[in-house]
């Protein structure tokens, strides 16, 4: 059996949640997800049309494939991922509510040549997560609430 370590980083920047996947082994490379709760999605529509439904991409019968067209959706396309997205999940969280997956890596063609630090990864998180914030009316449920109260004090100290 051969496996690869990596170091998972999780966490949440203002309102999402996300996960940086570091690699700790040559010839490896970084992935980063954000999660978005659809209910959490002021705009029930959007939140319906980001949960995707799969289509068959069988090629070999005994392996059968199901994919998310999610460079279809008029949203996904243009969030700004490190190369695109090129990762979509559909999960459901504790309180059995749809989550979305989607993420990116950095094993790309231009990245072949460019090393990168966690800094570098982070940085991009958080571009990600300011585009959609600008772009979503994404709201906390009461109990998270002070969660986001933590996060705009700590912005404010900062300043």
């Amino acid at each position: 059996m051969k496996t690869y370590e990596e170091e998972i980083i999780r966490g949440s920047y203002k309102k999402l949640s996300f996960e940086i996947c570091k690699p700790v082994e040559p010839y490896n490379w970084y992935r980063y997800y954000i999660y978005l709760v659809l209910p959490r999605i002021q705009d029930e529509e959007l939140a319906e049309n980001l949960w995707l439904e799969a289509k068959d991409s069988t090629i070999v019968l005994e392996r059968p494939r199901k994919m998310y067209m999610y460079y279809d959706n008029d949203f996904l396309i243009n969030v700004p991922m490190h190369g695109e997205i090129t990762f979509y999940k559909k999960e459901f969280n504790q309180e059995d509510e749809r989550v979305i997956k989607i993420g990116c890596d950095y094993n790309h063609y231009f990245d072949e040549y460019r090393g990168y630090i966690l800094e570098d990864v982070k940085e991009e998180v958080k571009e990600t997560i300011d585009y959609i914030l600008n772009k979503v009316d994404y709201q906390l449920p009461s109990y998270l609430h002070r969660i986001e109260e933590d996060y705009e004090e700590s912005v404010e100290e900062d300043e």
